[in-house]
């Protein structure tokens, strides 16, 4: 579906009233108003390009305002649940404590430095939490994703890989 320059209406493509001018064709939704384009091309067709121009700049506009939307629902989101998340983030940490003294007990140091190792990450992400604002963890994970696409997208693709696997085997479980 096009825009008849000259009369403002919807017009189908397959019309049988059209002109083509500087390369482009238009289409008309009656010989009339044909006519009066052909008597003023110029004139017309800078009118649907102004029309063209201005319906981008709405939908630029438009879309501006659905992202802004999403980034404020999206901080809201973070502010409300990154305490709850850091504490959770801080009990794991501990488990890892736990575990990591249980393997020593069994003589398996090598096995609890890395269980070690992860209780520091995740407490330093926990620190991360707490420490940081909204805003900044949003800015660093867009500044994450912008210099490392491709480890994004293969985090993505493990992530559904691994949901649709945990959704397959529970769906299995409660059958």
């Amino acid at each position: 579906m096009g825009k008849d320059p000259v009369c403002s209406g919807e017009v189908d493509e397959r019309s049988p009233w059209s002109s083509t001018y500087q390369g482009k064709t238009y289409y008309f939704n009656s010989a009339e108003c044909k006519a009066d384009f052909d008597r003023d091309p110029a004139h017309f067709a800078a009118v649907a390009f102004a029309d063209t121009a201005e319906e981008s700049s709405r939908t630029r506009e438009k879309g501006g305002q659905v992202a802004s939307r999403a980034r404020t629902k999206l901080r809201s989101m973070i502010g409300d649940g990154k305490g709850k998340a850091a504490e959770r983030i801080s009990s794991v940490s501990g488990a890892f404590r736990t575990v990591s003294q249980h393997l020593r007990e069994q003589n398996q140091e090598s096995m609890a430095r890395y269980a070690d190792k992860a209780a520091v990450n995740v407490e330093q992400l926990s620190g991360y939490l707490q420490q940081h604002d909204a805003d900044q963890i949003i800015s660093e994970a867009e500044d994450f994703v912008r210099r490392r696409p491709v480890l994004m997208a293969g985090g993505a693709f493990a992530a559904g890989f691994f949901m649709a696997r945990f959704l397959k085997s529970s769906k299995s479980a409660s059958a």
